[in-house]
């Protein structure tokens, strides 16, 4: 694993496969907590394969003035 991904501040999931996602949303004063889900279909086709997916984010922010 890459050393900047060892950090508290990444959400991460791993799916049945091995496969890891890692997100991670700041700005200059804050990290935001990020609930994602990612969805993978591999397409085969004669000797080729495809991998394909969706990833949805989402996050919550409130603002005081």
């Amino acid at each position: 694993m890459c050393e900047s991904l060892n950090d508290d501040k990444w959400g991460s999931k791993e799916d049945g496969s091995g496969t890891v996602a890692y997100v991670l949303m700041e700005n200059k004063i804050e990290t935001y907590q990020v609930n994602f889900i990612w969805k993978e279909h591999v397409y085969k086709k004669h000797h080729y394969s495809l991998l394909c997916g969706l990833m949805t984010c989402s996050f919550k922010n409130f603002i005081s003035e």
